[in-house]
């Protein structure tokens, strides 16, 4: 029977960046390598293109051995190496590249493969492993290229790898191309005495009435509009020309007017709005309005990742953000800044030591300021007992203040409560009295509670009346429960029965997961090939499949040594030792070095550190990657991860 699509996903404004430091030239050779990466990984839609290696004390990037091969054997000259090292990708900052890349030109997203602040390259020289998200403004480009010949499509991209100018007179349509991709962005720039956030549409308009425009901020350029004025200074905008610091006509002004006619258009289909959708009745609120849900699964699946992406934004850029004070502001330019400034994004996870006061708040000694003191002495705290909100309580005034706050749009005004690791906490003890909010009509509790004494009183000074609570319906609050943990305190049916529940299932199709690889022996081996191998003698070892692994268990490629202490680690601790015998080969024990049920192929934990396993016949040592080797390629006969395709066809 079909089902009905998705729903349409609320997606909030990309950042424009406006106040960001951005620099990046040499746009042609950014643009070819990017094209040729994405050719290079089989036209994959991500790619973790670079490897770091260290520089005397500087940790650099280099583009990762395949896609060197694939990229050299086009250029096809002794600089090669040299040619493909100077590019930007590798060398400029990530802030710069996604200011291009997104912003500018809307090529994809780009990310560091590693847990590292967008910041964290903005002094020392450091730069670390990204990975591209590329958009459909590749397949437009992957189009055009692949209609060429093969010799005018090499040659143009080694020219523009060299940001050189082609032989193939096919430049002038390729940057025709780019520059319609680089009509959503916005720029900023003062004169002086007004600052003006503009389109490109904006400068258009000026050209063709025959006026120059201020290219140079008064104060200091920011944003895209330095990337911008790369673009056209070298060259590849076919009507806007860069000179004395503003913006001239190039070309026929007839051909701009045409041209604007097309993007002013564009600008109109893209503006489109989504009309209010009319929900039909379900006896099931709970499922109807979503507020309430646990997502579960096996350890690994990405749990946290979905609720992150799809209600916080990856960095941030889908929270709404308040001042000290409650006021709705602008969202922070960096992921750190979005970290620290509040929004309606509340977190908390559970644990066995984890209680009501940690949840809701409880009165702790503070230090508070006097203020009856002489203007001469220092400031002076005492210290008294005051009532501490915690997480719970702060959403619950946040959704309060935000539902009521005619300056918010409807999605601004929702509030979002996530609790991580929800089964690893007594849930009847964190929640108490409140577990009967979770009753919902409609979004809103259907029954209202009357809380501790010290909770009313504090949100009654802090403007929320009354002496009870009902949670509003724009709280929603979210969880994840790893259902291979063994809970110290199982959550009974009449706390799960009020939550939406999402199965969250192993993915070995998800394209990130794909590029993530570990090593064994100096050899790369594919991280969900291994799954795809050792999960089904997980599910048969323990007969259930919550021990299995899934696609985010491990968050990027992982050395020898990372990979025994997680990955080995996780099958000996949580798998394998109930199947240990007195003899030490239950036939369901799969840490095998060889495809065989003798003794001798059966390794322990311990055996894949330090000297080995000692073989008293042959009075020597098998080494532990020789044993880690054995399990990968002799018992689960997993082969090598394989380049890449060798030609750009």
């Amino acid at each position: 029977m079909a089902t009905l699509p998705k729903i349409i996903k609320s997606r909030k404004p990309q950042n424009a960046r406006l106040g960001i430091k951005s620099s990046l030239s040499n746009i042609k050779r950014v643009v070819s390598l990017t094209y040729l990466l994405y050719v290079a990984n089989n036209r994959k839609a991500v790619i973790a293109y670079s490897e770091e290696y260290i520089d005397g004390t500087t940790t650099k990037i280099r583009i990762k051995e395949p896609y060197k091969t694939f990229v050299s054997s086009l250029i096809t000259s002794p600089d090669a190496e040299s040619i493909i090292s100077a590019n930007p990708l590798l060398s400029s900052q990530i802030e710069h590249l996604q200011v291009g890349l997104e912003l500018v030109l809307q090529l994809g997203k780009v990310i560091f493969t590693g847990s590292h602040a967008n910041s964290s390259e903005r002094t020392g020289g450091n730069r670390y492993e990204k990975s591209i998200t590329f958009s459909r403004n590749i397949i437009y480009l992957d189009v055009f290229l692949s209609a060429l010949s093969n010799s005018d499509r090499n040659s143009l991209l080694v020219a523009w790898l060299k940001n050189e100018v082609s032989t193939t007179g096919k430049d002038d349509a390729l940057c025709q191309m780019l520059t319609a991709f680089t009509e959503n962005l916005k720029m900023s720039v003062d004169n002086g005495a007004e600052n003006r956030i503009f389109q490109q549409e904006g400068v258009y308009e000026e050209l063709i009435e025959g006026n120059n425009v201020v290219g140079k901020d008064a104060h200091e350029d920011v944003g895209p509009l330095r990337i911008y004025k790369s673009f056209v200074r070298e060259g590849l905008h076919p009507y806007v020309a860069f000179a004395s610091n503003e913006f001239s006509l190039k070309g026929s002004k007839d051909a701009l007017k045409e041209y604007l006619t097309i993007v002013s258009t564009s600008l109109d289909l893209h503006n489109s709005e989504i009309p209010d959708v009319v929900v039909a009745e379900k006896e099931d609120t709970i499922e109807k309005a979503a507020v309430q849900k646990i997502l579960y699964g096996c350890p690994g699946t990405g749990k946290s990742h979905k609720i992150n992406k799809e209600y916080a934004g990856i960095d941030g850029e889908l929270a709404t953000y308040f001042d000290e004070n409650g006021n709705k502001i602008d969202m922070p330019d960096t992921k750190e800044e979005r970290m620290s400034t509040p929004s309606n994004i509340f977190r908390t996870t559970f644990h066995p030591d984890y209680d009501y006061s940690n949840f809701v708040g409880s009165y702790k000694p503070v230090m508070k300021k006097l203020e009856d003191v002489s203007s001469g002495d220092e400031e002076k705290r005492e210290l008294e007992y005051a009532f501490v909100p915690q997480v719970f309580t702060k959403a619950y005034m946040r959704a309060y203040k935000s539902k009521n706050d005619d300056s918010l749009s409807a999605s601004e005004k929702q509030v979002y409560l996530i609790i991580e690791e929800i089964n690893r906490g007594n849930c009847a003890q964190i929640f108490g009295d409140l577990f009967q909010l979770l009753d919902r009509k409609d979004g809103v509790s259907e029954y209202p509670v009357v809380p501790d004494t010290e909770l009313i009183n504090y949100l009654n000074e802090h403007g929320i009346p009354g002496n009870s609570i009902r949670l509003p319906e724009n709280l929603h609050i979210l969880a994840t429960m790893n259902t291979s943990d063994q809970s110290l305190f199982p959550m009974d049916s009449a706390f799960k029965r009020r939550w939406a529940m999402e199965y969250i299932p192993i993915n070995l199709e998800q394209e990130k997961a794909k590029t993530f690889t570990f090593k064994v022996k100096g050899v790369d081996y594919s991280w969900v090939e291994f799954l795809a191998k050792v999960n089904p003698l997980i599910r048969k070892a323990t007969d259930s499949e919550d021990k299995q692994m899934g696609e985010f268990f491990i968050k990027e490629s992982v050395s020898e040594e990372d990979f025994k202490n997680k990955v080995i680690f996780y099958i000996w601790n949580d798998v394998c030792k109930d199947l240990y015998s007195a003899s030490r080969i239950s036939p369901l024990f799969f840490m095998r070095s060889a495809d065989g049920d003798d003794r001798k192929d059966v390794f322990t934990f311990a055996e894949l550190f330090g000297s080995g396993r000692y073989n008293e016949e042959a009075n020597d040592y098998t080494l532990p990657s020789d044993l880690l080797e054995g399990f990968i390629k002799n018992y689960l006969k997993l082969t090598p991860k394989t380049a890449p395709a060798s030609d750009a066809e």
